[in-house]
């Protein structure tokens, strides 16, 4: 959710973020074992968030994500976090509170109702926002978040711009915004960030290096390893050999 001018002074534009979906679901936000965190902000450079996003989306998924995944990931976080400088307590893209989260905080905001921009203050259940004690927590909780939605998750997964806002845009919604709208910032924000996208995404040359060093661990296990681990064919070593002397 990116927040109204107050109290950030950014231009107006207001995001639902996951109340749509929390709705259509019937879904208590409320947890009764959840603890408040205090409202803090914890702002993240675009390297930090970079990095983090794409740590976790290995841990999630078991791989790195791709230049162009990652490229989105960060269009969004900048998007609803003013560019990192509005994150609170290391929710990422300031998504609203959920039964299942630990912990919550409240914060003013505001949200789009019949065209109308109406504000909320503390303690009203709309200023009711995740919030995580680490960035490592924060960027897991994301993405875990997209994942959820077959329809954001696919979208993001195309790498392509046009069909992940399609995809958020989708009943279950993320945001309540007009998508023309968000779609403009979104692809501002993710072409600003491409560079740490690049840095940190899976590029061709990082998947060859990883083969690599599995295979020459592979052999070095071979080779070296216990006799119960040497159990193989010359043959079979002379393959593993082969592949590496090919990358």
């Amino acid at each position: 959710m990116l927040l109204s001018p107050y109290p950030y002074n950014k231009p107006a534009f207001i995001i639902g973020s996951e109340k749509s979906w929390f709705e259509s679901s019937g879904l208590s936000v409320f947890g009764s074992d959840q603890e408040e965190l205090p409202n803090v902000l914890t702002p993240m450079t675009a390297d930090e968030v970079a990095n983090a996003l794409s740590k976790a989306f290995k841990r999630l998924t078991g791989k790195l994500p791709s230049v162009k995944v990652l490229a989105l990931l960060l269009g969004q976080w900048a998007l609803e976090s003013a560019n990192g400088k509005a994150i609170h307590n290391f929710n990422f893209t300031n998504v609203k509170r959920n039964s299942g989260d630990p912990y919550f905080q409240y914060f003013r905001c505001s949200e789009i109702v019949n065209g109308q921009e109406v504000f909320y203050d503390p303690p009203s259940p709309v200023c009711a926002f995740a919030a995580y004690k680490t960035a490592t927590d924060g960027a897991e909780a994301y993405i875990r978040i997209l994942k959820k939605r077959p329809n954001w998750w696919n979208g993001l997964l195309t790498g392509d711009i046009t069909e992940f806002n399609t995809g958020l845009s989708t009943a279950p919604k993320f945001y309540t915004a007009d998508p023309s709208l968000y779609l403009n910032i979104l692809s501002d924000r993710v072409a600003h960030y491409m560079p740490q996208a690049e840095k940190y995404g899976a590029t061709l040359g990082r998947a060859i290096m990883s083969a690599v060093i599995g295979i020459s661990v592979g052999v070095a296990v071979l080779r070296y390893g216990p006799p119960v681990y040497r159990q193989y064919s010359p043959e079979l070593i002379a393959k593993f050999r082969q592949l590496k002397a090919r990358l």
